[in-house]
C-alpha cells in the first residue's frame, strides 16, 4: 500500500475525529469512544462469518465463486491429478473469493456498526455521561466552570479524539495488515525473487518493480500498527475468512503460503521447472510421495482435526 495513500487517509481522519473530540469535551468523547471499541470489537465477530456467507451466496449457473474458479483452474481436467495429491490446495482455491471478499467486507462491516452505534449513542449519552462521571450535562453550569477547567475539558477531549482516530484508521487497515502477515519477511521474498531471476523465471526489472512494491509494506504506519498488535489480528480475521480442512489436517492460506513459497524455491533450486520440461512440475505435483515428501519438509505446522466418525 503506497505511503502517499496511507497518508491521505490516515492524516484526515485524524483531524476530524481531533475537531470533533474537542468539540465534545472529554466526557462526551470517552463514551463515543466506548461505542467505536464496541463496534471494533463486535466488527472481529462477524466480518469473518459474513464474508464467507456473501462468498456461498453468489451463484452463476448454480455454481459458487470457488467452484467458478475451480472450473477456470481446472477446465480441461489437467490439475485433477495435482488435487488429487494435494486436497489442502483444493480448498484453498475454493477459499480464495471469501479471502478477497472479508479484506472489503470488514471496514464495510465496522462502518456500518460504527453509525449503529452513533445513533445509539446519541440517545444515552446523557444517562451514561451522568453515571459514569456524574456529569450533569448541563451548558448553563458548564459555561460558570473556570476557563481552565473548561480549557482542559476541551483538550482532553482533543486527545481522546485523536486515540478515537487511530483506532477507526487501524480498522480500515487491518485486512491489509493481515495480509501482510502472511507474507514472507523482506530477506526472504527478495532471496526468493533472485532465485526467479537466475533460473530465468523472472526478468531483472520485473524483479526490481516487485521489490519496490514490497518496500511499502514495511511503511512507517504499517510498523507502528504492527508494534500495537494490528499485523496480529489482521492475520486472525484473514485466518478466520481462509481456514479450511481437509483429510483431518486443518490450515489457513496463510500458513500455507510460507509452505508455497519454500516449495517454490526448493522447486527452482532443483531444476523442477527448467523450460526444456514444462510437464515436470505437473509431473511432480502428481507424484503423491514426492509432492508429500517436499511439503512435509517445507512446511508450517497444521492442526489436526478430529475426523468424524464413518
Amino acid at each position: 500500500m503506497d505511503l502517499i495513500v496511507l497518508l491521505a487517509l490516515f492524516v484526515p481522519i485524524i483531524l476530524i475525529n481531533a475537531i470533533v473530540g474537542l468539540v465534545r469535551g472529554l466526557n462526551k468523547s470517552v463514551v463515543r469512544l466506548m461505542f467505536i471499541v464496541a463496534a471494533a470489537l463486535l466488527t472481529y465477530l462477524i466480518a469473518g462469518p459474513i464474508a464467507t456467507a456473501v462468498a456461498n451466496s453468489i451463484t452463476m449457473e448454480g455454481k459458487n465463486l470457488g467452484e467458478l474458479i475451480l472450473a477456470g483452474i481446472n477446465a480441461d481436467g489437467s490439475m485433477d491429478a495435482i488435487f488429487a495429491a494435494a486436497p489442502l490446495l483444493l480448498e484453498l482455491v475454493m477459499v480464495l473469493p471469501a479471502f478477497v471478499i472479508g479484506i472489503v467486507i470488514f471496514p464495510v462491516v465496522f462502518y456500518t456498526l460504527k453509525f449503529i452505534t452513533w445513533i445509539v449513542f446519541l440517545f444515552v449519552q446523557k444517562p451514561l455521561r451522568k453515571l459514569i462521571f456524574k456529569d450533569s450535562c448541563d451548558k448553563e453550569e458548564y459555561k460558570e466552570q473556570p476557563k481552565n477547567k473548561r480549557l482542559i475539558n476541551r483538550f482532553s477531549g482533543l486527545g481522546v479524539g485523536i486515540v478515537t482516530g487511530m483506532i477507526i484508521f487501524g480498522m480500515l487497515l487491518t485486512p491489509f495488515l493481515g495480509v501482510f502477515g502472511m507474507l514472507p519477511d523482506t530477506d526472504s521474498m527478495d532471496d526468493m525473487l533472485t532465485y526467479m531471476v537466475e533460473f530465468g523465471e523472472m526478468t531483472p526489472d520485473d524483479a526490481n518493480m516487485i521489490r519496490e512494491v514490497y518496500a511499502s509494506t514495511d511503511a512507517g504506519i504499517i510498523k507502528f500498527y504492527g508494534v500495537l498488535g494490528g499485523r496480529g489480528l489482521g492475520k486472525l480475521y484473514i485466518n478466520s475468512v481462509t481456514r479450511v480442512e481437509a483429510n483431518g489436517i486443518s490450515t489457513t492460506l496463510g500458513n500455507e503460503l510460507g509452505s508455497i513459497m519454500s516449495l517454490l524455491k526448493t522447486m527452482l533450486q532443483s531444476g523442477m521447472l527448467n523450460d526444456s520440461d514444462p510437464n515436470a512440475i505437473y509431473r511432480l505435483l502428481a507424484d503423491k510421495d514426492k509432492l508429500d515428501s517436499l511439503m512435509q519438509e517445507c512446511s508450517t505446522p497444521r492442526s489436526s482435526v478430529p475426523r468424524s466418525p464413518t
